[in-house]
């Protein structure tokens, strides 16, 4: 699982290690600091860096408002218009 560091705690990464899941979630530095550290956290794991085309997919659905307000009621039409909005941006990246 590849979280941010606002889910950084050790009961949670206790209940995943519990379940056989495997936390990537970087640590939350427990000190203060005068000064906040800034960037990408620098202990974790390589796949840590996957976690941006999550977020860049999501990015992606933000641009369909029927995605994001969620009108259907029924999860196979939900389902349909994730489809149909993947193939529309697969056509557009083809196109372009």
């Amino acid at each position: 699982m590849i979280a941010d560091k606002s889910y950084d705690s050790k009961d949670l990464r206790a209940r995943l290690r519990k379940r056989g899941i495997r936390p990537n979630i970087p640590t939350d530095e427990r000190r203060k600091r005068q000064t906040p550290k800034r960037g990408r956290p620098i202990k974790t794991r390589p796949s840590y860096r996957q976690r941006y085309k999550v977020e860049r997919c999501f990015g992606w659905m933000d641009n369909c408002r029927r995605l994001v307000v969620r009108y259907e009621r029924l999860v196979h039409l939900y389902k349909a218009f994730c489809v149909v909005a993947i193939i529309l941006w697969c056509v557009n990246a083809i196109l372009k």
